[in-house]
């Protein structure tokens, strides 16, 4: 209902404010007032991590790895954040590539990062991530690298969206997330390398 305050000639009523609305000070700092909150903040924050040991030797061709996340934003106009941590490891003189694709609701999966030219020209394939271990075929297989990438999405929509990421190699050798491949050989050495994949989802609104 309405509140009662005392000021310097004695008790006043302020009439109640409406949905959403909450209590502040006026400018002058003598009398409370109902105000409407800008709404911009964030509104949640979504944390999956994925410890499954996966090997490709996809050419060429990008396949899904196991790193993903969900995240229903609460309005269409909602900014999303990804943030990923993930641990790959190589064989040979592999290239790998990685990039982050996403589906909306029951659709299907379609590459949302943007590759960027590459000023150099030539055939070079630029990607949203992309690392290349050591080429000595016998030294990286018991290596593990880290892949880390802040994306910014704007997808105009309150249905569920999954971000995953997919990889390819190029120039032969495998891609191993998660692992290195010595690891994923199961070999039982004290020196085989693991790793957990990490994503975090903020939904921001402005």
């Amino acid at each position: 209902g309405d509140i009662l305050y005392r000021d310097g000639s004695g008790l006043q009523r302020l009439a109640k404010g409406t949905a959403g609305q909450h209590l502040l000070m006026n400018s002058a700092a003598n009398a409370p007032q109902w105000t409407t909150s800008a709404g911009g903040g964030l509104k949640q924050v979504v944390y999956a991590k994925n410890s499954t040991e996966f090997a490709t030797t996809a050419n060429a061709t990008f396949v899904a790895l196991p790193p993903e996340i969900t995240i229903t934003p609460a309005t269409t106009s909602s900014k999303i954040i990804i943030q990923s941590e993930i641990p790959i490891g190589t064989q040979d003189d592999a290239y790998p590539e990685m990039t982050l694709y996403r589906k909306i609701g029951s659709g299907s999966y379609s590459e949302v990062a943007v590759r960027p030219n590459n000023p150099n020209g030539g055939s070079s394939r630029g990607v949203w991530v992309t690392l290349r271990n050591n080429s000595n075929a016998g030294e990286n297989i018991y290596e593990l690298n880290g892949v880390s990438d802040i994306f910014y999405d704007a997808p105009s929509t309150t249905s569920a969206i999954t971000y995953k990421w997919y990889g390819t190699t190029n120039n032969g050798g495998g891609l191993y997330v998660n692992c290195s491949k010595h690891q994923i050989e199961n070999n039982t050495n004290p020196y085989n390398m693991l790793g957990v994949s990490k994503m975090i989802a903020w939904e921001i609104t402005v």
